[in-house]
């Protein structure tokens, strides 16, 4: 909790900088992007070129985590090795589908 403080008064201070990543992927696949989040019950939600499927998923147990990963696979039609996906490479593999 000390160590929550201190960050917290260092944001404050302007010590700590926060920089949101780049959405260059992320604005060429928005309707890919869409449709992942959509998945994920997240219709609005920042993503950025780094965002992963973890990051919507960090409250659950590990093995919920399996059974949330085959419930996209199965809905989005795509592939999804694990957690730390990033949500354009799975928007990719969706554009990469619809193309066929």
């Amino acid at each position: 909790m000390k160590e929550l403080k201190e960050l917290q008064k260092r944001i404050r201070n302007g010590d700590v900088k926060f920089e949101i990543a780049d959405i260059d992927s992320v604005t060429l696949l928005e309707i890919e992007v869409d449709a992942v989040l959509q998945a994920l019950g997240q219709e609005e939600a920042l993503v950025t070129d780094e965002s992963q499927i973890s990051d919507f998923y960090s409250f659950l147990e590990t093995d919920e985590i399996e059974v949330e990963l085959e419930r996209l696979r199965a809905e989005l039609g795509v592939e999804i090795y694990d957690e730390f996906e990033l949500i354009i490479t799975i928007a990719q593999r969706i554009k990469d589908k619809n193309k066929k």
